[in-house]
C-alpha cells in the first residue's frame, strides 16, 4: 500500500491510500514480499534426480572382410541346371593338388561356375572393391580382403556398377552379372580367382565351413 503525505503536517492524507500489485501478489510498503515464486521451498527445481542408467555400447559390427556367405553356391543366382556344378577340367585345387593339370588347361586359375545370360553374381567374401578389365577376364571386379588375399570375378559383358573405386562391401553383395567376355569364352559363366597373401591361388570355397563346400559329387561334374 503506497499513500500519499501532507507536506506540511507530515500527516497521511485521508482516502490517498492505495494497495499496489505486482506479479499477482499484494506488496505493502514497508513489508518483506519474501522470494519470487516459483523459488519458495517445495517450488520451483526439484533439485539433481537418480544418475541416469547408462546405455550399453553395442556389439561391433565384423569389418567388410571378416565376413563370408554360408555356402559356395550363394555367389551366383541361376536357374541353368548347371550352375550346382563345377566343370571339373576347368576348376583349380581339390582333385588337381592345388594345379589344374588337365592338358591345355594348366593356366586355369580358379573355379568356373556355370549361369545363364545376365544371371546376378555375389561376393562370396566382403572387403574393398576395384574394377577390372583386359582381354582374358573381360570385365570383372576385384575384391580385396583384410588378410592380403584378394577374390576376381570375370567374364562380365559389362562393366558393374559401384559408387566408386575402391568401395568396400560385405559377402553377398551384388559385384556384376554372368556373362562370356573374354579370350577364349564360351558359354555363359563366372569364373572367381581368390589369391592368398603369399600369391598362392586357392579355391574360394575353401575357406568355408564343411557344411558350405560343395558336395564330392558336385565337384566331379563333367560341366554340361
Amino acid at each position: 500500500m503506497i499513500c500519499q503525505q501532507d507536506p506540511e503536517s507530515g500527516n497521511i492524507i485521508e482516502g490517498s491510500c492505495q494497495d499496489i500489485v505486482i506479479n499477482d501478489e499484494t506488496t505493502v510498503v514497508g513489508v518483506d514480499p519474501g522470494p519470487p515464486p516459483g523459488t519458495r521451498p517445495g517450488e520451483g527445481d526439484p533439485g539433481p534426480g537418480p544418475a541416469p542408467t547408462p546405455t550399453p555400447a553395442p556389439a561391433p559390427t565384423p569389418a567388410p572382410s571378416d565376413t563370408y556367405v554360408s555356402s559356395w553356391d550363394e555367389v551366383i543366382t541361376t536357374t541353368d541346371r548347371c550352375a550346382e556344378n563345377f566343370d571339373k577340367n576347368d576348376r583349380l585345387g581339390i582333385n588337381h593338388g592345388g594345379v589344374n593339370d588337365t592338358p591345355g588347361r594348366e593356366n586355369h586359375s580358379g573355379v568356373d561356375i556355370q549361369g545363364n545370360d545376365g544371371d546376378p553374381v555375389y561376393a562370396w567374401r566382403g572387403g574393398r572393391v576395384s574394377l577390372v578389365y583386359n582381354e582374358y577376364c573381360g570385365h570383372g571386379v576385384n575384391v580385396h580382403h583384410d588378410d592380403g588375399s584378394s577374390t576376381r570375378y570375370c567374364h562380365f559383358d559389362t562393366p558393374s556398377s559401384f559408387p566408386g573405386h575402391d568401395n568396400r562391401i560385405r559377402a553377398g553383395a551384388l559385384v556384376g552379372h554372368v556373362g562370356r567376355l573374354g579370350r577364349g569364352v564360351t558359354g555363359f559363366h563366372v569364373h572367381i580367382t581368390h589369391t592368398q597373401a603369399d600369391d598362392t591361388k586357392i579355391e574360394y570355397f575353401s575357406a568355408l565351413p564343411d557344411s558350405g563346400q560343395p558336395t564330392a559329387e558336385q565337384l566331379n561334374e563333367n560341366g554340361c
